[in-house]
């Protein structure tokens, strides 16, 4: 997706795109065994820079095969497997709509997307009913047999900590938000030494109930009370906080800038920076934007 943006951008010519898209094949590629690693971010890192380093590569002439996705030996065979796609249809919802249309997203968590829905549903829950987590019994969260937020059960880092559904629960029960503070070595060691994630309990879903239930639209999150009472909220994905269906608002994106930034820049340095981000539209060079987020403009 990089390499072909940034090729529009470039106005490269089709056989420049074709081998733009032939290096790309061969410089794709993240293992879910490095999330709750550094290397997580990286992954995002190196698409973003080898999808430019491949269209500028293409502009100065440099070759690939130009058969990156159908070719027996090309991307699709590779890492789909022969015989479970259909090359004559793979683009017949292309554009239909792009999927930044809908799918691109400001997270109001600082952690591994598939906590989202389920943190939503847990805060709207102890907003509604007036509990914290010294009035829970337990708490059951349904997972997806093959959910990333099931790595990691009781994570003992602040990386591991994003990717850990029992600790984003436990974590949003005991300080009723979920934030850059929620990870980091001392919250994390915290959390471990009073044993606030055993209330936490998993409930990983069959393949075939998920077909049943159709889970896509939401897992369930279940709080039973020390008293006896009982509340579940299901939240779909589509619809989390930040996303283009449920947007949450300038303000609270202007609130989480501030808060991000500030902890390298200072108060004038910040005040710029969240100025400078502002009026990005008017800006005649993208470069402004990033100086005004480098700690040297502190």
């Amino acid at each position: 997706a990089c390499t072909a943006a940034c090729a529009k951008l470039l106005k490269l010519d089709e056989h420049q795109t074709i081998m733009a898209l032939g290096m790309a094949g061969s410089m794709s590629g993240g293992l879910i065994h490095n999330f709750g690693t550094m290397t997580k971010p990286l992954h995002a890192g190196l698409v973003g820079r080898d999808g430019v380093t491949a269209v500028q590569l293409a502009q100065m002439g440099m070759t690939a095969g130009d058969q990156v996705v159908e070719h027996p030996f090309g991307f699709a065979n590779v890492v789909l497997g022969e015989g479970i796609y259909d090359l004559d249809h793979m683009a017949d919802n292309l554009g239909k709509p792009f999927r930044t249309q809908d799918a691109l997203m400001i997270k109001k968590y600082p952690c591994c997307g598939g906590n989202h829905a389920m943190l939503d549903s847990l805060f709207s829950l102890m907003r509604d009913n007036n509990f914290t987590y010294d009035d829970v019994a337990n708490a059951e969260i349904d997972q997806s047999y093959f959910s990333v937020v099931m790595l990691y059960q009781e994570p003992d880092d602040e990386l591991k900590g994003k990717f850990s559904a029992k600790y984003n629960v436990a974590a949003a029960l005991v300080d009723g938000e979920v934030g850059i503070d929620t990870f980091t070595e001392d919250k994390i060691a915290e959390h471990n030494d009073n044993n606030t994630m055993d209330k936490v309990r998993t409930r990983v879903m069959a393949k075939s109930e998920e077909l049943l239930t159709e889970s896509e639209k939401g897992l369930k999150v279940k709080i039973t009370l020390k008293d006896g009472r009982v509340f579940e909220h299901t939240t779909a994905r589509a619809d989390i906080l930040g996303s283009q269906k449920n947007p949450w608002g300038m303000d609270a994106i202007k609130e989480k800038f501030q808060d991000n930034v500030s902890r390298v820049l200072s108060p004038d340095g910040t005040a710029r920076a969240m100025e400078t981000w502002e009026n990005i539209p008017e800006l005649t060079d993208v470069a402004e934007a990033i100086k005004s987020t480098l700690v040297a403009s502190k």
